[in-house]
């Protein structure tokens, strides 16, 4: 968390840290994200995050809500397609379970 702040400080730009558990941090407010597992470490989800980030904020959401619900919805897909595969993921996994994963936790 330190140094996710220390990146604010010094760029005031909004930040995501991927990790065991990501940290966003934007003006005045961050926050450690538990979604998502350790299957998650493949080439790509990095991609996919930032894809998914960059859609939330065409779509109106501050640069800081974009990275926040993003980071959220990308560990919870993840989560969600270990559940259902029962096996190490790849990139593509998180897109395809994208859909569910919101259908769940936001309808």
């Amino acid at each position: 968390y330190a140094a996710a702040l220390k990146l604010w400080q010094q760029t005031e730009a909004v930040s995501v840290l991927k990790g065991a558990a990501s940290i966003v941090i934007g003006p005045g407010a961050g926050c450690v994200n538990t979604s998502g597992n350790a299957f998650m470490a493949t080439a790509g989800s990095g991609d996919v995050l930032a894809g998914m980030i960059a859609g939330l904020a065409a779509q109106g959401a501050s640069e800081y809500e974009a990275a926040l619900y993003a980071t959220f919805l990308h560990g919870a897909s993840a989560d969600y397609a270990l559940r259902e595969m029962g096996r190490p993921l790849v990139a593509s996994d998180l897109i395809d379970f994208l859909p569910h994963t919101i259908n769940h936790l936001c309808l």
